[in-house]
């Protein structure tokens, strides 16, 4: 049980970082194509969560 736990608090964790990562990345130009990997992290998220 505890050990599902930490694994979906990591994966949302991962998650909300690498949303961050994308967005900042987006809004600095840095990345033009950042759709795919908003789309991976959510993806992720809804795994997690099911």
């Amino acid at each position: 049980m505890a050990t599902g736990a930490a694994r979906t608090l990591a994966v949302i964790g991962g998650g909300v970082i690498g949303l961050s990562v994308a967005r900042r990345a987006a809004l600095d130009g840095w990345c033009r194509d950042t759709a795919p990997v908003v789309s991976g992290v959510r993806d992720l998220l809804e795994d997690a969560a099911r």
